[in-house]
């Protein structure tokens, strides 16, 4: 499972690449990933601080920090 949770971590990472803030919402729509695989590999992601995450009134954003 772990392995699983990092290859869909480089997958929310390649979607990101090159964006802007982009709405969670949105992460889990361009990548084909369920809500909760999402959430663990942002997990993954904010562990290795190589995203950022922000509220923007009721969306919450995520962006690379590289």
């Amino acid at each position: 499972m772990i392995e699983k949770i990092g290859e869909n971590a480089g997958r929310v990472y390649e979607f990101l690449r090159g964006k802007e803030k982009v709405p969670v919402k949105t992460v889990v729509k361009g990548t084909g990933l369920k809500a909760q695989e999402i959430d663990r590999a942002l997990g993954w992601l904010a562990r290795e601080n190589k995203i950022r995450l922000e509220l923007d009134k009721k969306d919450e954003l995520v962006t690379l920090t590289e």
